[in-house]
């Protein structure tokens, strides 16, 4: 059903763009709505970071003992001239790709928030005045679902920081300047020294 929201935006964007950008603003609501529910609050999001690094720890150790076992099993198997050591080295190198898989998959909710602000992006320079604020609410909650998962907040900040530049050029509209600079702040408060350096430019 999601992907097919997705790909009717990227086909439809220019017709139906406000109805897309509201679906996607509630979109982003529930997730908020949906992780305070969920007890994931700043403290807590910490404790499973903590426990998610400890974790990765722990497997990088159990991996180098395998591989430490694996060695030495070749190493006594090349010494007697016994076959089998490359399928014990598939083995290790099988372990070791499903680990790092494991490691690098994304819970859904991350993957989904960064497909709708993408998209969201590309409304970001419109002209309409709709358009405009659904697109900075939707990117103020956006960056807040993506503020502990910096691998895909970082690339999302550096594609919005162009085209939000010149929403502050618009000094006529004090509602859409007002919205810029809660985004500015939430960019401020997410991406910290990343985006400081382009803000004193």
């Amino acid at each position: 059903m999601f992907q097919v929201l997705l790909q009717s935006c990227d086909v439809l964007r220019d017709r139906n763009a406000v109805s897309f950008l509201r679906v996607f603003h509630t979109f982003v609501l529930s997730v908020r709505r949906w992780l305070k529910d969920n007890n994931c609050d700043d403290s807590r999001e910490t404790e499973t970071l903590e426990l998610v690094e400890r974790t990765v720890r722990t497997s990088q150790v159990v991996n180098d003992i395998i591989d430490y076992h694996c060695c030495k099993r070749r190493s006594e198997d090349f010494k007697h001239n016994v076959d089998g050591s490359d399928s014990d080295s598939e083995k290790c190198n099988e372990s070791g790709e499903v680990n790092s898989d494991r490691e690098k998959k994304l819970p859904l909710f991350v993957e989904m928030t960064v497909s709708v602000l993408k998209r969201c992006i590309h409304f970001l320079p419109s002209k309409r005045r709709e358009q405009k604020l659904l697109v900075l609410a939707i990117l103020q909650e956006g960056l807040l679902i993506l503020e502990t998962w910096e691998n895909e907040l970082l690339p999302i900040v550096h594609a919005i920081w162009s085209p939000f530049v010149n929403r502050f050029t618009e000094t006529s509209d004090h509602l859409v300047v007002n919205c810029s600079f809660g985004l500015l702040c939430i960019l401020a408060k997410t991406a910290k020294d990343f985006i400081r350096s382009r803000t004193l430019k």
